[in-house]
């Protein structure tokens, strides 16, 4: 049963405080009733009008997604949609392929998760870029992809460099953290699901 999710909406009388941040991160596309379409085009012309870099994510894209997605992409500066979403978008296979179709759509950088593979940075400056998976104990996939666009959202902008830097992952917290500071939690892996180990459309 679909619920909120179709009613949330960004009305103009909201853009002040929701364009407020350097960084605007629409997500969710596929399952936004009243967002999708027009009214992204909207909102995403407007955050680039304001000087915003905008980061985009979707949810369980299939071919048909593209109809909504196509129009946004030269408004987006990082388009991050799972491999398998890129895949059934495009139509294309590999990593590279993928983001070549979007990046020739308009788009200023894809950057996939590649599941247990790691993840893929693709530039339009021709800058390409992997980063291979942590091997951890996987508890729950929930939310990986989400924690993923953080993480890298966190350090959005520069040239790129930093990406694929083993001490940059985001970590999930967990009971067995507990007591743990500084570099011991951020080297503590025992229940920790990295992004990359996320399923399709995770």
């Amino acid at each position: 049963m679909r619920g909120a999710s179709d009613h949330f909406d960004v009305p103009p009388s909201a853009y002040e405080q929701v364009f407020d941040a350097p960084i605007i991160h629409l997500g969710g596309t596929g399952l936004l009733k009243r967002l999708d379409g027009p009214a992204s085009l909207t909102l995403l012309k407007e955050a680039k009008k304001r000087g915003r870099t905008v980061t985009f994510d979707l949810i369980a894209a299939s071919a048909e997604t593209l109809t909504n997605v196509e129009p946004l992409l030269p408004f987006i500066d990082y388009f991050m949609p799972s491999i398998e979403e890129a895949r059934d978008m495009s139509g294309r296979s590999s990593p590279e392929d993928c983001a070549r179709f979007y990046l020739d759509r308009g788009t200023g950088c894809c950057v996939f998760t590649l599941g247990g593979e790691g993840a893929f940075y693709a530039h339009k400056d021709g800058t390409r870029l992997t980063s291979p998976a942590y091997e951890v104990k996987v508890m729950d996939t929930t939310g990986c992809g989400d924690a993923f666009d953080a993480g890298f959202i966190a350090r959005a902008g520069g040239d790129g460099s930093w990406f694929g830097r083993r001490d940059l992952v985001v970590r999930s917290y967990d009971e067995s953290d507990e007591g743990l500071e500084g570099e011991d939690l951020n080297r503590s892996a025992s229940s920790i699901v990295t992004p990359a180990q996320a399923g399709p459309n995770e």
